[in-house]
């Protein structure tokens, strides 16, 4: 399972204006196939929609045929666009002609052809939109990340842009939290994997700094 608090991290750090995005291995539905009809093509558009679907439900994946007759094609996207579905297959009359589907991606927006004999290929595409939004998540985070040895200019830094300062440390608890009281913020802890000596000394004793610790506030 996962927790409430993962998940509001999660709503937090991939969604947009157009509301949630979830990175497929955790998204209650990785793909919604989506029948675009025309008379007279009805029938081939829902049996190609249904033939689509039990391909991929036994590949594993999570899948939902959208075939609401009152929605229009416009409101079925804009709906599961903003549930966050990090997937979206289009099936229409040209589509059917083609013998392809139209695949629209969550975390990008874009839209693309793909042959219908091609669909193992979603399996990759899920995998890209998920590293996708990590690196998009870890850019996010790294631009809010600031480099400090002086706490006076750590402070200055959290009360202006907010984010996270990095700062250096000997490793004593006392200082730790002594920093926090300074820089009036709360020790987050050592960047992940970013153990070893740093070149800066610890702001509070003097000493020669073992890590950098980063500091932010909390609310």
């Amino acid at each position: 399972g996962i927790s409430e608090r993962a998940i509001a991290a999660v709503i937090a750090v991939h969604g947009d204006d157009r509301g949630l995005v979830f990175p497929p291995k955790i998204a209650p539905i990785q793909v919604v196939v989506i029948p675009i009809h025309y008379k007279g093509f009805e029938e081939q558009i829902n049996s190609e929609c249904q033939r689509v679907e039990a391909a991929l439900s036994q590949e594993g994946f999570r899948v939902k045929i959208d075939n609401r007759p009152k929605l229009t094609p416009g409101s079925k996207f804009y709906e599961w666009e903003s549930k966050g579905v990090p997937l979206r297959i289009e099936i229409g009359p040209r589509d059917i002609k083609q013998g392809k589907v139209t695949l629209a991606r969550r975390d990008t927006g874009e839209k693309m052809p793909c042959e219908r004999s091609s669909l193992t290929l979603i399996g990759k595409m899920l995998v890209e939109i998920g590293e996708n939004l990590k690196k998009r998540a870890w850019k996010v985070m790294e631009d809010h990340i600031s480099t400090t040895g002086d706490v006076i200019e750590a402070k200055r830094v959290l009360n202006k842009d907010g984010g996270i300062v990095e700062i250096p440390w000997c490793g004593q608890a006392a200082c730790g939290q002594r920093i926090e009281v300074e820089v009036d913020a709360r020790v987050l802890g050592l960047p992940l994997g970013a153990r070893g000596a740093v070149s800066d000394e610890c702001p509070s004793c003097g000493m020669k700094g073992e890590h950098r610790i980063r500091v932010a506030r909390s609310y």
